[in-house]
């Protein structure tokens, strides 16, 4: 968003209709951020709600687990709600749409790709983040 705002001054969704034939490797990123915050595998995202409802369905909690589940499904589709329509129309503006290509520069282009790709990666092999960061806490709580 911060490089659409930068490379266009839009700051409104409506104005964002066909971003994504002007502006492809920024829209590209932001469709992975959309799908992983969405849930959708094999992003990271995806990780992280199945050790949500992993933990919810092997907790004791009884109604509270799956009242938990109800809020993590309705917030997965109220993310899809609103980001999905900003993808589509960015990259589906219509027939009438002339957009010239004007992507943001490498300096923040690069840590897009970076963090795009992170979330590819960390969704397909999540185990090496995972296994990392459960020895840090492992020493932290014993």
């Amino acid at each position: 968003a911060g490089a659409i705002i930068f490379s266009t001054n839009y700051t409104r969704v409506d104005q964002l209709q066909g971003i994504g034939k002007r502006m492809p490797v920024t829209m590209w990123c932001f469709a992975l951020a959309a799908l992983s915050l969405i849930g959708i595998p094999p992003l990271a995202g995806f990780v992280t709600k199945w050790h949500l409802v992993s933990a919810g369905l092997e907790a004791p909690a009884g109604p509270f687990g799956a009242a938990g589940m109800v809020v993590l499904v309705l917030s997965a589709l109220l993310t899809a709600g609103y980001l999905l329509p900003i993808v589509t129309d960015g990259f589906f503006p219509g027939k009438d749409h002339i957009a010239e290509r004007r992507e943001v520069g490498p300096w923040m282009r690069w840590p897009m790709l970076v963090f795009a790709a992170a979330a590819v990666v960390l969704g397909l092999f999540p185990g090496v983040l995972t296994d990392w960061l459960g020895t840090i806490a492992g020493g932290l709580f014993t």
